[in-house]
Order: C-alpha cells, then structure tokens, then sequence
C-alpha cells in the first residue's frame, strides 16, 4: 500500500491541474491511496460544488479539510485539530512511504513539518498546468501592483514539476540542486479527455433541461466586480447584462452559464432573472465535460477555463472592453492569444457578426513535447516500493 497525500491551495486551479495527473497514476497503480487536502472550508465547498471533480476524487480517493473540523469552532480547537492531523500524515508518510505532493502549502510552519519528515518523496507542482506565461505576469504587476515582486525561491520540495521552462522556480531548483522534471499539461491527458467524453454521455443520458439537441454556448463567468484590467466605465456585471443582450437577441443558443468561485451569484440571478429568457441555465459542470456537447465557448475576460474548451475543439470567443495600458501590452489579442479563436475588444457589431457564423469542432495540435519526463515521473509515482 502506497498512499499520496495532496495538498490544494485556495485556488481551483490546483485541483483542475491535479485531478487529471490522478487519473493517470490510478491507470499505472489501481492500488493507490489518494488523499486531497484543503486548508479550509470554503475551498473544499467550492471543489464539491464541481459535479466532475468533486465525483473523479470520491472515486479514486478521498479529500477533507486540514484538521477535519468542517463546523465553526474555536480557533485552539481548530489548531490542536490541525496538528493531530498533520502528525497523523506524517505518520503515515513513515509507515507507507507517502508521496507529498503541493503547490506551496507546505512552505510555513507547521505544515513545513510534513516536508521535513520526508524531504525526499516531496513534490512542489506548478500551480497552473498550461504552464508561465510572462504577458500575464507583465499585466498582472500594471494593475496589481502588489505583485511587483520577485517570486519567492520555495524550498519545501526535493522533486520540481514545471510544466513551463520559463517558471521562475525551475532556475531556483537547478541552484539548489533539486529534481527537476518538465512534463505534458494534465488536461491533455488522454485519460482525462476520454473521461470527460464519457461524463458528457452520462450528463446526456441524466437529460438536464438546457440539453434540447440544439447548439449550447458555454459562457465562463468570473468577478462581476471592478477588475482593474478592464476599461474603468465596466464592471464584469455590466459586461455580462451587455454580453447577454447580444446573445439573446442576435443567436438561437442555449447559453450554459459556468460561475468561478469568485463569482457573486446574486449579482448573477439578478441579471438573468432581468432578461427573461427559457435559454440561460446555470451549470456546475467540468468545462471539459460541456464543452463535449457544446459549440462555443464565452468569456469576458481571459479564463484558463477556456483552454479545456480550446483543447475539445469548440471555438472560444472573448468578448470584453480591456483597458488601452492592457492591450498596449497584449498587442490588442488575448493574453493567451493561443488559445482564444475569436478576439473581440468592445465592438458589439463583430461580435454580433461572429454569431452568425457555422462553427465545426475543430482538431486541435497539443504540445505533448515533454513525453518522456511524463512517464518517467508516473513511473516513479505510482510504484509501491
């Protein structure tokens, strides 16, 4: 018996890169036990509110909440729960030769101590499996100024998986003279995308009411606040009350409307509840998963959400009103233009145009350069001894 312990950040990110990678060492080692950590509630209720994640985790293993206390209680409770847990892991890491695998959860103390105790099967993952992009990082420290800072050489790892060269942690990691290994983004994983086809045949067969056999258009919601990238005169609200306007009145599709975590859904059933349409459904669904069943993607500002779309072969389109610094730095396309099909920046008549158009699934060419480092480190993952 061989048990890998995860550790998820706050972000759904992490669990999206992670949940795939599982799916392909449960393929090498059925025998494998799989644990997913969360450091609190919130981000554990966010992972179940998504129907494929959440049924994928449950299958192949288990996830729970640091200290397992899932109820308000008292912070010396909460902490004392949490340092028996931790021991327990690391306890379990002696007996059964444990894997840890993190994003940068186990960096302070105490969750450090999981690290030290087994240094040498200690995993740091880049966070997000599309791998570093520096257009992102230069729009990011225009408008957050916050994170104009060098990135932090972590050192809670022995084994560095990058699926970027460009990630800062990988030059870190060759100073320190760690494992470096260099692997395929998760969701390319053949194993995943065959899992995702097979959930949208079950999703079919369950005949949700948005499921007419007519066209359906996946729009990914995030903030419906001020985001300091977009043109000061909108909100990520008024550019979904506009963007639905165009889509009702100018296309026949069944609008599926995905919400991030961040997403104020109140804010959301307000508007929808304003346009007065039997097309708008609220989905909790695996993009991946929908996009099996789908014509087009939809976002208002660039969602990493897309590329699950991109990858299945629907067109994405994004639709926004960017601020002029923004674009000046993005060359007026997306920040990852790679993977958006159709940009538009505040022009409703190209949009209105776009929609008109008959869009075939297309065959995507994925980068599957790093083969080797894949299977090498699956190997290594899923062995028992």
């Amino acid at each position: 018996m061989k048990y890998i312990f995860i550790f998820l950040n706050n972000k759904l990110i992490t669990c999206d890169t992670i949940v795939p990678f599982i799916l392909d060492l449960k393929n090498r080692n059925p025998k494998l036990k799989i644990r997913f950590f969360t450091n609190d509630i919130k981000t554990l209720n966010v992972i179940r509110k998504n129907n494929n994640l959440i049924k994928i985790i449950n299958l192949y293993g288990k996830i729970t909440v640091i200290g397992w206390l899932e109820k308000s209680y008292s912070k010396l409770l909460r902490r004392t729960f949490k340092f028996i847990h931790i021991f327990q892991i690391i306890l379990k890491s002696l007996i059964f030769k444990g894997i840890n695998i993190h994003f940068r959860g186990l960096e302070n103390f105490p969750f450090n101590l999981i690290y030290i105790f087994n240094k040498k099967n200690t995993f740091l993952f880049e966070a997000n499996c599309w791998g570093y992009n520096s257009i992102v990082f230069k729009t990011d420290i225009l408008f957050y100024p916050e994170r104009n800072k060098p990135e932090n050489a972590l050192n809670s790892y022995n084994n560095l998986v990058a699926f970027s060269k460009t990630w800062p942690q990988v030059e870190y990691s060759k100073k320190k003279k760690r494992n470096l290994y260099l692997i395929n983004s998760t969701r390319v994983s053949q194993n995943w995308l065959d899992n995702s086809i097979q959930e949208s045949k079950l999703l079919i067969k369950e005949k949700p009411l948005w499921h007419n056999n007519k066209k359906s258009l996946i729009y990914i919601l995030g903030s419906m606040d001020l985001i300091p990238t977009l043109n000061n005169k909108c909100t990520g609200a008024s550019l979904l009350e506009s963007s639905l306007k165009i889509l009702l009145k100018k296309s026949n599709y069944t609008i599926l409307i995905k919400p991030h975590a961040i997403t104020d859904m109140k804010i959301v059933n307000e508007i929808i509840l304003e346009c007065n349409s039997n097309r708008i459904f609220i989905v909790y669904n695996h993009v991946s998963v929908l996009a099996q069943i789908s014509t087009l993607a939809f976002a208002n500002y660039f969602s990493y959400a897309l590329v699950d779309a991109w990858v299945s072969g629907i067109t994405v389109i994004e639709y926004s009103h960017y601020d002029d610094e923004a674009l000046k730095i993005t060359n007026n396309n997306s920040v990852e233009n790679n993977f958006v099909d159709i940009f538009i920046n505040n022009n409703p008549k190209l949009l209105e145009l776009a929609l008109l158009k008959k869009y075939p699934r297309k065959t995507r060419l994925i980068n599957k350069s790093y083969q080797n480092d894949t299977d090498v480190l699956l190997d290594t993952l899923s062995k028992n001894n």
